[in-house]
């Protein structure tokens, strides 16, 4: 290997080597499957958060599992086509240089290493528009249901974003790398290790934990548990964030 293509950080010889065209066309299809999965992910998410996780006093009336049944669905593949068209196929046909086997300018450069920050504004986007839709949609039907649903479709959204972002950037690090080694950049063009890090620490522990914090709530103001039982979990959750907040801050101030 290299030593421009060792400090790319890539370690795969055949793809920083592969034929432009063919690598543009397999990130492309990766980048799909990838926006795809992800947000089926996070619609079965959300319905299982909604309808199983997530206590409520009353079982969901047959309006709201109609609206549901019907919303969800529709705004999915909604949601999936623009992510792609909007997000995959824009960020694809950025990597013309790829294709054309020639070194990219610096705005081509620039655009390639933060195409992964564009996916997850595409995506934030998607998200943040449904938690308004679907929290208002339930909101008419149960009032009640709003904090719920609002929670269900944020925290699901969170994932959905953190996974576009983090699968993106390794989808694109062939891409990168040939980026990085035609001009290496005077500055950081994207967020360094302290925010990979903390985005997978927020996808791998903060949500859940938040999430679990947010159930006992729940339960605790219906009575479906004990107060004790409650105060617990609410404790420990609040205890395990502090600690992996001291430790985050810790480690980037070295």
């Amino acid at each position: 290997m290299s030593p421009d293509a060792d400090l790319a950080g890539i370690d795969d010889r055949a793809d920083v080597d592969a034929d432009g065209a063919e690598l543009q066309a397999r990130v492309g299809a990766l980048l799909t499957g990838s926006i795809v999965f992800s947000n089926l992910v996070g619609a079965v998410a959300v319905a299982a958060i909604v309808t199983v996780v997530v206590p409520r006093p009353t079982p969901l009336s047959e309006a709201e599992i109609i609206a549901n049944a019907i919303a969800i669905p529709v705004y999915v593949l909604v949601a999936v086509v623009v992510g792609v068209v909007v997000g995959s196929h824009s960020v694809v046909a950025g990597l013309a240089w790829v294709a054309e086997d020639r070194d990219p300018d610096e705005a081509e450069q620039r655009a390639t290493l933060r195409a992964p920050l564009r996916l997850l504004a595409v995506q934030a986007t998607l998200w943040g528009i449904a938690v308004v839709l679907f929290t208002t949609l339930n909101g008419i039907l149960d009032p009640e249901s709003i904090p719920r649903v609002c929670f269900s479709v944020f925290a699901a959204g969170v994932i959905t974003c953190a996974n576009t972002y983090l699968t993106s950037e390794y989808i694109l690090r062939p891409v990168a790398a040939r980026a990085l080694v035609a001009h290496p950049p005077e500055r950081l063009l994207v967020p360094g290790m302290t925010a990979r890090a903390l985005t997978a620490w927020t996808v791998g522990s903060a949500v859940p934990i938040v999430g679990l914090m947010t159930i006992a709530i729940f339960a605790l103001a219906q009575g479906d548990t004990g107060a004790l039982q409650g105060d617990l979990c609410l404790g420990i959750g609040f205890g395990r964030l502090g600690v992996d907040a001291g430790t985050c801050g810790g480690e980037a101030a070295l």
